[in-house]
């Protein structure tokens, strides 16, 4: 045993659980002796690789501050891989990596994710809080871009549909419904001026700016008494014209 194996130890997490009044997170972990891949990052164990390893069971984890995280168990090849230290207790795993996240953040298998500068807080299922580098400079300097996606309606592991939040200093702030909904606190709305965009499709949709209100849709039912108009407040009721009837509930300005 080398003098590093003295003290740390490579581990497969075969379970985990929340224990005593303080719900403290407790991993069971069996000795691998190493990472479980090859040069091309591909896992190459399969589930008897924790076959005579040291085991250690209920041995609390230590995480990042405010971050609380626990491991799917082992399926097939793939599992929660830990680093601990030996201590007179067991091992204490105190870092971690889980390749089914990153296959997750990569569903097609492009491995693309992440772009250099970027960061990911990644589930199981591909939904992840991301932080990138945009493009170009504000002020003097490069800003982040972030954005929580959700993705769901999976076919083979490849989501069709997804819900998203993006918040980018260059657009605004944008709210997408894997549905086709949309809204969007927009830097620009079309006509140079920051506003709310929202809508459906390009059928339905609408916006809101300093200078313009515009609804766009292929039926338009306002409801209640409306007041129409530059001087709206001092509107009087609608009176009957020579193809329709007066109205009580529609007022309309004198200018």
């Amino acid at each position: 045993m080398s003098a590093i194996d003295q003290v740390i130890e490579f581990a497969k997490v075969l379970g985990s659980a929340v224990l005593g009044r303080n719900a403290g997170v407790a991993y069971n972990l069996s000795g691998t002796g190493t990472f479980l891949e090859d040069a091309s990052g591909d896992v190459f164990a399969d589930d008897a690789s924790d076959e005579g390893g040291e085991r250690a069971d209920e041995q609390h984890a230590y995480q990042s501050l405010g971050v609380v995280y626990r491991p799917l168990p082992p399926e097939g090849e793939l599992h929660c891989e830990s680093v601990a230290a030996r201590t007179s207790d067991g091992l204490e795993p105190f870092a971690y990596r889980d390749l089914r996240i990153n296959r997750a953040l990569n569903p097609t298998g492009a491995g693309t994710a992440p772009k250099e500068g970027q960061g990911f807080f990644a589930g199981y299922a591909g939904a992840f809080l991301s932080h990138e580098l945009g493009a170009t400079d504000s002020g003097d300097q490069k800003p982040n871009v972030t954005t929580l996606y959700l993705p769901y309606s999976f076919s083979s592991g490849v989501p069709a549909k997804a819900h998203v939040v993006v918040i980018d200093p260059y657009v605004g702030i944008q709210i997408i419904n894997g549905e086709g909904a949309f809204l969007s606190l927009a830097n620009d709305v079309g006509n140079g001026e920051p506003g709310i965009v929202w809508g459906m499709s390009a059928e339905s949709f609408g916006r809101i700016s300093e200078s313009e209100v515009v609804i766009h849709a292929p039926k338009i039912m306002l409801k209640g008494v409306c007041y129409l108009g530059s001087e709206a407040d001092a509107g009087l009721p609608l009176l009957a014209g020579p193809s329709s009837p007066p109205s009580p509930s529609i007022y309309v300005s004198p200018v």
